[in-house]
């Protein structure tokens, strides 16, 4: 009862029966706990009430004007929120650096309420109280975006540039938050400038070329990762990531180059050829699918597990005899493992033939056994 509890140490104060000065914490504590209560149920103005008496028995502590300023917020009371939001800045700490982070985190409460022309207006609070925290200017940059005030955020990313340096990482960050904010243009714009500074970063190299796909520019996606291959120290790696990301786009053209590149260079890589099958496969080159295979089971140490892999790819295929065929290879590589027996009689069973799965299951039992 919090209510009665006040009230009876209100009583006590009154009748001088205890000192306000030991016990006006306890009361601080009763009437936040109140203000608590309130908003819980519903009864906002009376615990904005609670909360503004809590303040007042203990003014030195800061939560109870942040407290109040997320629930005036709540309410759509900005300007009353505003001045609890500045009150419990000023109360944080004597020093300028620990008040910007709480004006830093003051912006990240109202950008959750989506509330940006507000937030906006701590990140600027934040950063005119410590001009060090550079990266308070990428939270008001996105916050612009969200606004779709282009020429601002601009103006912010350009100061957050020039203040954390013209490197790679610091020009393609703000590249990644404009793509993520759906500012496509801006976002092409930097990541090509983060792409001239360093055309190894693969992180660059990929976010741009998706850009550049995105808007049906495949050509300048492709040249894009051409020329982060050229300049990527390991060369294999460049090739099979430029790849898989061709892949995805269904650029199976140049999904191919990059994987024969890649093959070259690097031959143990062996799932590039796998990559390579399916490739195959799909433009209609089965002869090209079939020497990728080979060269697959060629590479690999463990032929009897790779006979089996490519005997799985054939049967998902329907293609059974093939996928047969491997399963013997492999049976006769491991003869002690019932696994590729397992393998084929599944591969009889799907194919309709009733003999020959009941040899191959024969032959799995007696390897179980």
């Amino acid at each position: 009862d919090y209510a009665g509890g006040i009230e009876l140490v209100r009583t006590a104060l009154d009748a001088e029966l205890v000192p306000y000065e030991e016990w006006r914490g306890r009361l601080a504590a009763a009437w936040s706990a109140r203000a608590a209560k309130e908003a819980s149920d519903g009864s906002r103005d009376a615990a904005v009430t609670s909360w503004e008496n809590a303040e007042r028995h203990d003014p030195e502590n800061a939560q109870h004007p942040l407290a109040r300023g997320r629930l005036l917020s709540r309410m759509n009371r900005p300007i009353d929120a505003r001045a609890a939001f500045d009150a419990h800045i000023d109360k944080t700490s004597d020093k300028a650096s620990q008040q910007a982070e709480a004006a830093s985190r003051v912006g990240r409460w109202l950008e959750g309420r989506d509330d940006p022309a507000n937030a906006i207006r701590y990140f600027e609070k934040a950063f005119a109280l410590d001009p060090s925290r550079v990266d308070v200017l990428l939270d008001l940059g996105r916050q612009r975006l969200k606004l779709r005030d282009l020429t601002r955020a601009r103006k912010v990313f350009g100061e957050y540039i020039a203040k954390a340096g013209e490197r790679v990482e610091v020009v393609a960050r703000v590249g990644n938050l404009a793509r993520g904010m759906g500012a496509r243009h801006m976002a092409e714009e930097y990541l090509g400038r983060a792409m001239k500074l360093d055309p190894a970063d693969r992180g660059t190299a990929l976010a741009l070329a998706g850009l550049l796909s995105a808007r049906g520019a495949r050509q300048e996606a492709r040249e894009t990762l051409r020329r982060h291959v050229a300049h990527a120290a390991e060369a294999s790696t460049a090739h099979f990531d430029a790849a898989e990301w061709a892949a995805g786009q269904d650029d199976g053209e140049f999904a191919i180059e990059q994987y024969e590149a890649c093959a070259k260079v690097n031959p143990r890589r062996t799932v590039t050829y796998l990559r390579l099958y399916d490739l195959y496969r799909a433009s209609g080159r089965p002869k090209a699918a079939q020497r990728a295979l080979a060269r697959y089971v060629a590479g690999e140490p463990d032929k009897a597990a790779a006979h089996a892999t490519v005997a799985e790819r054939l049967r998902t295929e329907r293609r059974h005899s093939l996928a047969a065929a491997h399963l013997r290879k492999a049976a006769a590589l491991s003869p002690e493992d019932p696994g590729p027996w397992r393998a084929l009689a599944r591969v009889h069973r799907e194919a309709r033939e009733p003999d020959l799965e009941e040899k191959a299951r024969w032959q799995e039992a007696r390897r179980g056994a």
